[in-house]
């Protein structure tokens, strides 16, 4: 079999194709490689001279069903995080953040969740095993004025 131009030319070709896509996967892989090795401590480093915010409790109801209802408004603030200027926020019965809301595992609850913000927004609930149409998310929005009210058992 006779090697002419024309197949040295495509040989070479894949060749330079190989090199030109292993290459960059080979950078990144190495950049991923440091970057999970990296020190990220800062301990003893950094000086801690602000409290951590700690989200106050709810106060909730109990309504005549006996579940326990709590009143939250998605609302807009400003807060200073130190660095000597405010900062537009959004919070929750509050200008940043939310509370925390407790109740006892087996309590019905109930939450009436108002959206004082001028744009539509959505509210997820962590730390709770709940149904799917409770649980908010991009599929549940509440519209600027209105009123969710999701409700389930506390399991």
């Amino acid at each position: 079999m006779r090697n002419d131009g024309g197949s040295v030319l495509v040989k070479v070709l894949l060749l330079v194709m190989v090199a030109v896509l292993a290459i960059p996967g080979l950078l990144a892989g190495a950049l991923v490689a440091a970057w999970v090795r990296a020190d990220v401590s800062t301990a003893g480093e950094v000086d801690f001279v602000r409290p951590l915010a700690i989200p106050p409790l709810a106060q909730s109801t109990i309504d005549p069903s006996g579940r326990r209802v709590f009143d939250l408004r998605l609302r807009s603030g400003t807060t200073d995080f130190g660095l000597g200027r405010p900062s537009g926020t959004w919070g929750i019965n509050g200008s940043h953040l939310g509370p925390t809301l407790r109740a006892k595992r087996g309590e019905l609850v109930g939450m009436n969740v108002t959206n004082q913000l001028a744009e539509t927004t959505t509210l997820h609930w962590h730390g709770m095993h709940l149904p799917a149409a409770m649980d908010g998310g991009p599929h549940q929005m509440i519209e600027p004025r209105r009123t969710w009210s999701p409700g389930w058992k506390i399991d």
